[in-house]
């Protein structure tokens, strides 16, 4: 499996980074694209297809400045993918970063770990110091991290 990159060519496009030998996957800046499914969905069979043989530690990394709600679906059809598929093979981070006075952004987080009762939050300031503890029993096989920026 190669690695795969998109750099933005259009105002609504994320960049994506999806770094298969060192098992981390990141999506940054803006998405809102028209047809956020056709857009989204040759990442999501990367991710699935990844799912199948992956490394041992898996990380992804949300940091979006903006993104619409057709991405938003997209966003939860990947973290069901993490948590029904990846889980099995490998120990998964999720980072969900929001600025400091994005609130929004920060309650999506929430709101994604209400939806997927697989994903444990941690919490994190802007300088990745933790801001409330994990109990011991979550340290298991999925995190999802909020980090401010």
């Amino acid at each position: 499996m190669k690695n795969l990159s998109i750099i933005p060519s259009a105002s609504w496009m994320p960049s994506v980074d999806f770094d298969v030998e060192k098992g981390i996957f990141s999506f940054s800046g803006r998405s809102y694209p028209e047809d956020a499914v056709n857009f989204y969905e040759p990442l999501i069979q990367f991710i699935e297809e990844y799912s199948l043989q992956p490394l041992e530690t898996s990380t992804f990394i949300f940091k979006f400045e903006y993104y619409n709600t057709a991405t938003s679906k997209q966003i939860m059809r990947i973290l069901l993918i993490i948590a029904k598929k990846l889980l099995q093979n490998s120990k998964t981070t999720i980072q969900w970063h929001f600025e400091e006075d994005d609130s929004d952004t920060e309650n999506a987080g929430y709101r994604y770990k209400q939806l997927v009762k697989e994903l444990f939050v941690q919490r994190f300031d802007r300088d990745k110091n933790p801001i409330e503890k994990l109990p011991d029993e979550w340290a298991a096989n999925l995190t999802f991290s909020l980090i401010q920026y």
